[in-house]
């Protein structure tokens, strides 16, 4: 399902909705620039499930969410990954079997210039951040922790100067790494 939004941002309510888009509006961005926004609900899981959902033709990711349906409360999020041609955002969570599923929403537009950074961090070390560079500003981001039962998503935190994303993960037992996405926009 595809919609144009007008005003404000959408929020799905849920256990662990998240919706990370927007958040700077850069000189060379049209702020009414038409916005679609796509969704996807996954069928119901068995512990792991991952769904996707796609940008129209002719515009590219600037943010992406998801959300538990049906929680029970023992699920968790483990994923809002943009890809790296940035026309799609998969979600993806861990729980117990059951009838939970996962709604996957994006954001996106025909803002010129964007780039992904995707930083990987070190293994068994929760905080990971990818950094925009310089010239550019953080417009939307992501983050992973491997789907295994013990990890989750706990923060995805831009900075103040919105140059930088911050990604802190829950790892359970076991030698993961956290990794960090930042949708970057040029400033001038």
């Amino acid at each position: 399902m595809t919609r144009p939004l007008r005003g404000g941002w959408p929020v799905r309510a849920g256990l662990a909705a998240v919706l990370v888009t927007a958040l700077a509006c850069p000189a060379n961005a049209d702020p009414l620039q038409p916005l679609t926004r796509a969704e996807a609900t996954s069928p119901a899981p068995l512990a792991q499930i991952s769904h996707t959902a796609s940008c129209p033709a002719g515009t590219r990711l600037t943010g992406i969410g998801g959300v538990i349906n049906q929680s029970t409360g023992k699920e968790a999020l483990t994923a809002l990954e943009p890809d790296s041609g940035l026309t799609k955002g998969t979600v993806s969570a861990t729980g117990p079997a059951g009838n939970w599923t996962v709604t996957a929403n994006v954001v996106c537009s025909e803002v010129a210039g964007l780039k992904l950074v995707r930083q990987p961090g070190p293994v068994g070390f929760p905080v990971v951040t990818a950094d925009c560079g310089p010239g550019h500003q953080v417009l939307g981001a992501g983050g992973r922790v491997p789907g295994a039962q013990g990890n989750k998503l706990l923060a995805i935190e831009p900075n103040d100067a919105l140059t930088s994303v911050t990604v802190i993960g829950q790892l359970g037992a076991g030698r993961w790494a956290v990794t960090a996405y930042a949708i970057c926009v040029p400033t001038a």
